[in-house]
């Protein structure tokens, strides 16, 4: 009985220049996945409206509706909407894309067309299991929606969520929840200060399995009460954005690096597999030096999760120095080029960042 896990999934820009090209950039992961009972992704990208886009939202992500093709490559079977991009498109790239799901036999939670839609949970069962997998986002991770937005998010309210924990607890074998959270550390390799707190009640509170999304890298995880915790899986597809004239570049190595996060059911604990993979210029292949810079980063982790003077270094690294090396030599950058590019309000977004 297995379950898998994806990142982030987002078939934006040159996706859908592969995809027009019939390019298969999971084709070394399909085998995979498709010996599962269950494959559960993060859909970040929806497909683009002919109505315009949400212009509160900034940067915006959008894929062509043939281009969700692919995700029947890759064996989807319930796509998680309670993110941050989920209105980019608007009501009418909402629409398309779930019935684009359903039309593939796809299912969804986290986002619909009221609350109660949004608020219900996936329900299955395998084998002998019955599994509820909730979906929630932390309102820090910006999606933005207008008041008049005809679309909904399941917010993340930690007392509801320990409420709802118990009342499904009565009904079935395992809860999941799928979180959408940590947006004050996106892009960071380690979670905010409190979601390891918060993630730990949530555990106390009855669930089975944590996974995170949003960040866009691969965070560390840890067992605790026999339960597993994921802050975050990282990106499973992202390529380039182009949104206003500009080119959010993907970082090589921090947003490229992620994992396929496999659960067996066994009693009286699951036990995890965890398959390292990485986004060769939009291939995603198998790479095994991500698992020991993973192992790595969880050592490290029990340090800064232990001592605030730690985390707060670490934050300083990654909300102030980070997007300048970032900017001056990431992705190969020219440096002289990129120091030619540097203005004073350049700098001020940096600092705000």
């Amino acid at each position: 009985m297995k379950v898998f896990f994806l990142g982030d999934i987002s078939l934006n820009n040159k996706y859908n220049i592969l995809y027009s090209e019939g390019k298969k950039p999971f084709e070394e992961v399909f085998g995979i996945l498709n010996n599962s009972d269950l494959v559960i992704g993060n859909l970040e990208c929806l497909a683009k409206s002919e109505q315009g886009e949400n212009l509160l939202k900034k940067p915006r992500l959008h894929t062509n509706l043939k281009t969700l093709n692919y995700l029947k490559q890759i064996n989807l079977n319930l796509a998680l909407l309670a993110n941050n991009h989920v209105y980019d498109n608007l009501e009418d790239g909402f629409r398309k894309t779930v019935q684009f799901l359903k039309e593939n036999g796809i299912d969804y939670i986290g986002a619909g067309f009221s609350k109660e839609e949004a608020q219900k949970p996936f329900i299955t069962k395998i084998d002998d299991q019955t599994i509820y997998v909730l979906n929630y986002i932390t309102e820090d991770t910006n999606p933005r929606l207008p008041d008049n937005a005809g679309v909904y998010l399941n917010w993340f309210n930690k007392n509801k969520i320990i409420e709802e924990i118990g009342k499904y607890r009565k009904h079935c074998d395992q809860v999941f929840l799928c979180l959408h959270w940590g947006g004050k550390v996106e892009r960071g390799y380690y979670p905010d200060w409190e979601q390891p707190s918060i993630a730990r009640e949530l555990i106390e509170a009855g669930a089975d399995l944590i996974v995170g999304h949003h960040s866009h890298t691969l965070q560390p995880y840890e067992k605790y009460k026999g339960k597993y915790i994921f802050y975050s899986l990282g990106n499973f597809c992202f390529a380039d954005i182009h949104c206003d004239g500009k080119i959010n570049e993907i970082e090589r190595g921090r947003n490229t690096e992620s994992i396929i996060l496999e659960i067996n059911f066994k009693k009286p604990c699951n036990e995890v597999n965890i398959i390292p993979i990485e986004n060769k210029d939009m291939y995603i292949v198998e790479n095994q030096e991500i698992l020991r810079k993973l192992t790595k980063r969880n050592k490290t982790f029990e340090s800064v999760r232990k001592y605030k003077l730690f985390w707060h270094a670490y934050f300083f690294k990654y909300k102030y120095i980070n997007p300048v090396i970032f900017f001056l030599w990431g992705n190969d950058h020219n440096f002289i080029q990129q120091i030619n590019k540097l203005s004073f309000g350049k700098i001020l977004r940096f600092i705000r960042k």
